[in-house]
């Protein structure tokens, strides 16, 4: 039914979550039977502590609508154009409260893990004043930088790589997301990204504060990573 219901336990009321759900789709691959795994949280911080303005109410835009929605749009190109390894596409809940739909997906995967080829996780992609976004993972999977970095831009968004060396704290972003649970079963990922910005779970995390050109231009580029990887990790294997 292309849902997978799951609980946990919330670590701050230690109380039973019964009704989270991962949404689900596939799409079989023309040349392999390695499977790419797309992810996006559609989870937020929900409603919290107000700001100065009074506003309780955390949107979550850019943390994470423009994930999900970037995940939309490439599961439509990729039904219309199919792929050489199978791409499960996945809506992950509970994020925010500790990668927990991600841990229920690599805990009761439909197919051994091994057959996950890679892992590309999206978490925050609509803003940047640098007109920047952010790969992370290469650090571990240098291989995939070797793709990634023929990949031409056209401006509106530039990929840089990083946020990824262990030891150096908050800026080693191997865990900060979902792909952190693909991570813990030594599942290779990629993770795109901003870095964070003033509205970063605040209430003003708002449609108003995207940059759509630069949104658009991300989620091509993620698009050309895709089919490159796509094409050139099924050569290889």
């Amino acid at each position: 039914d292309f849902i997978q219901k799951f609980s946990f336990e919330d670590r701050r009321s230690k109380k039973m979550v019964v009704d989270a759900s991962n949404i689900v789709a596939f799409i079989p691959g023309a040349a392999s039977k390695k499977v790419i795994v797309v992810t996006a949280h559609y989870d937020h911080v929900g409603i919290g502590r107000p700001d100065a303005t009074g506003d309780s109410i955390y949107n979550g835009a850019d943390d994470n609508a423009s994930g999900t929605a970037a995940m939309l749009v490439l599961a439509e190109y990729f039904s219309k154009n199919r792929p050489q390894h199978g791409m499960l596409f996945v809506g992950l809940d509970a994020e925010e409260m500790g990668l927990q739909g991600a841990k229920a997906l690599v805990n009761d995967f439909p197919y051994p893990l091994e057959q996950i080829l890679l892992n590309v996780n999206m978490d925050m992609l609509s803003r940047s004043d640098a007109k920047e976004v952010y790969v992370s993972g290469t650090h571990y999977y240098p291989q995939f930088k070797t793709i990634l970095e023929k990949i031409p831009t056209d401006g509106g968004s530039s990929l840089r790589f990083g946020h990824d060396v262990p030891g150096t704290g908050a800026d080693d972003w191997t865990r900060s997301s979902d792909h952190g649970a693909f991570f813990e079963k030594k599942v290779p990922h990629l993770y795109f990204g901003v870095e964070d910005h003033a509205d970063y779970h605040r209430p003003s995390d708002s449609f108003a504060g995207i940059h759509p050109e630069f949104y658009k231009a991300t989620v091509k580029l993620i698009l050309k990573s895709l089919l490159a990887l796509d094409k050139s990790l099924v050569e290889n294997q």
